[in-house]
Order: structure tokens, then sequence, then C-alpha cells
């Protein structure tokens, strides 16, 4: 991989003016006014060759290469384990409304992440809001792929913090309208941890005041009480689950998947009914439950459920009868799941 790396410098770079000190994310390409910047230096991981251009990863974005100059490397599926560096400027794109189109001018191996992030640190103050999300969230995958939890944890402590400390300058100087950034840094860094428990802190300080629970709400945070908490925890609170992007209740989620189950084995209610009726009856008076049972040998069985939820395949009833912790589920009258 070194040997790649230093073949990589040596037969890509094509000088072309000074590019910036400090490069940029590809992520933070929305963010760059690209028409006033004679040139910038973004650092991607290249994904594939189309033609004369490629594409990287995290980016819409077109890089064209230089008609004259041929970059077979780029070609190499190694380029997808490192970093790029890639000087480039806007180009016109030949589509209104398609992709960003960067023309390149020189290719080298970028940073790793431990020194792009020593680059971007001073940097921080002066980066709006929303692009240290980005970084956050870069940092998060970097730690992942290269298996570097130290890292991620530094890079986003540092992130993180300062993105608290501006929202709690934001509050005492009254700015909330401010707070709009919030809504793009979720995105980037969803079920974030660290993000999510400085978005909770946040709203259980200043969450009283009118604009910043609206914000809380557009975030994804519910208040429980008189504490705020995300979404998964406020619907476990309240007996609720998000399947499929639709709200429907734990013991609903129960019964679909036991009828999930239930219909991969391709069995029929017909098969369940195992034993004699004098079996059945002489286990429901020990109080055992099993497969097969109908609703009156389960009654006797269990008792009466302390709760029923019910769906329906085709023209088959499939119910969940639920005792505490218990539950059994049955197909068309007859036991075919037990939960103790």
């Amino acid at each position: 991989m070194r040997l790649i790396a230093v073949a990589l410098f040596s037969l890509l770079v094509v000088a072309a003016g000074e590019a910036p000190r400090r490069p940029y994310l590809v992520e933070e390409l929305p963010y760059l006014d690209l028409e006033q910047m004679d040139q910038v230096r973004i650092i991607v991981r290249y994904r594939e060759m189309l033609g004369t251009t490629f594409t990287v990863e995290s980016s819409a974005a077109l890089f064209a290469l230089p008609p004259d100059v041929d970059f077979p490397v780029l070609r190499r599926a190694d380029l997808r384990d490192i970093h790029l560096a890639i000087d480039c400027r806007r180009a016109p794109s030949e589509a209104p409304g398609g992709p960003i189109v960067l023309a390149v001018s020189a290719v080298a191996i970028g940073p790793n992440s431990r020194d792009f992030f020593a680059l971007v640190e001073p940097e921080l103050p002066s980066l709006a809001p929303v692009r240290r999300c980005l970084i956050a969230a870069w940092a998060a995958q970097c730690g992942k792929r290269h298996k570097d939890a130290s890292f991620t944890k530094r890079a986003q402590d540092t992130l993180l913090s300062s993105l608290a400390a501006l929202l709690e300058a934001s509050i005492k100087a009254g700015r909330i309208e401010n707070f709009s950034w919030l809504e793009a840094g979720d995105a980037a860094l969803q079920g974030d941890s660290r993000w999510q428990k400085m978005l909770i802190e946040f709203a259980n300080c200043y969450g009283d005041q009118r604009e910043i629970a609206e914000t809380a709400q557009k975030i994804g945070l519910r208040r429980l009480g008189d504490k705020w908490c995300i979404d998964s925890e406020f619907l476990q609170e309240i007996g609720m689950v998000r399947v499929e992007g639709a709200l429907i209740t734990k013991k609903r989620a129960l019964l679909d998947d036991a009828v999930r189950a239930w219909e991969k084995s391709r069995r029929s209610s017909q098969q369940l009914r195992g034993l004699t009726a004098n079996q059945y009856l002489n286990r429901a008076r020990e109080r055992k439950l099993v497969l097969g049972m109908n609703r009156a040998e389960v009654a006797l069985s269990w008792g009466y459920p302390e709760a029923v939820t019910w769906t329906r395949r085709e023209s088959v009833l499939m119910e969940a009868w639920f005792y505490g912790e218990r539950y059994a589920c049955l197909t068309d009258g007859f036991v075919f799941h037990i939960q103790q």
C-alpha cells in the first residue's frame, strides 16, 4: 500500500496553482462558494470511474479529468482504501440542475484522519455549526472504518464540546433563530449517542422556552413528564414502536413477528391440532399451554388475557393474548406460538 501511495503521488500530481492550506471534506461542498474560489482541495474516498470522470463516496459530484492527462491509477480498486486529495475548480455542468461537476487539476494521497483533523481543529471556532456536525459524522465513520475508537472519541469530544458551547452562548445572547442548524446537524449525526446526549442536556436546560421546545421536537426529541428524551425512549415508555415509518404498539409488533415466522413455516392451522380433545383438556387443567389449543382451552389454562391485539391475513384472524410478559398467538382460533 505504501508503494502504491508513493507511486500515486509521483505519477498523478499535476501542479495547477496553490491549493488552500486546509483541505475540505467532500461533505462540505454544498457549503462552499465554488463560483468565488479559483481552486479548492477536496478530501475524498474514490468510488468508480465513469468515462472521463470519477465519482466519490458521500457525494453526487462528478470529478472530470483533464482531456490531455491520463490517470490510470485511479482505476485501481486499491484507491478505495485511502483518502485522496483532489485539487479542482467548478466546471460548467452540461445538464441544468444536474450534479456538480468539478474539473480536476491534481490528485495526491490525502492526509490520514488524524492529520486532517489536526488541520481542521484550529479553524473550528470560525466554522459554521452544520459543518462541524458534518466533520463529527466523518470522524465517526473514519473511526469505524479504521477501528480507531480513540480518534473518534477525541475528535467528537472536541467538536461536540464546541457545539455545546455555541448553543449555550446563543442562549445567553438570545439568538434563538440560530438553532435552525440543529436540524441539518441531526440529519448528519442521527443515531450518534454523544450527539443525542448533548441535545437532551440542551433541551432539559432550556426546553421551557417555546422556540427551543419547537426546535427540540423538530429534531426528534420528545417531552416525557418534565424531561426530554429521544424518540425511541419516548415510544418505549408509552408502549409503541416505529416499524417501516409507521407507529404501532409493542404488542402488535410482537404479533407481527410471530405471524411472519408462522407464514414462513408454510404450515396450516389444521396441522396444529396434534392431540385429542381430552389430552388438550387435561393440559389446560394442569395450567399448561401447548400448541394447537383453542380459545376455550387457552382461557382454561392461563385465564382470560390482560390485553388482546389482532390482525388479519386475508380472511384469517391472527390474535395475540397477553398475560404480563407472557403471550400466546393464535391463527384461526388455534395457538401457533407461545412466549413464556
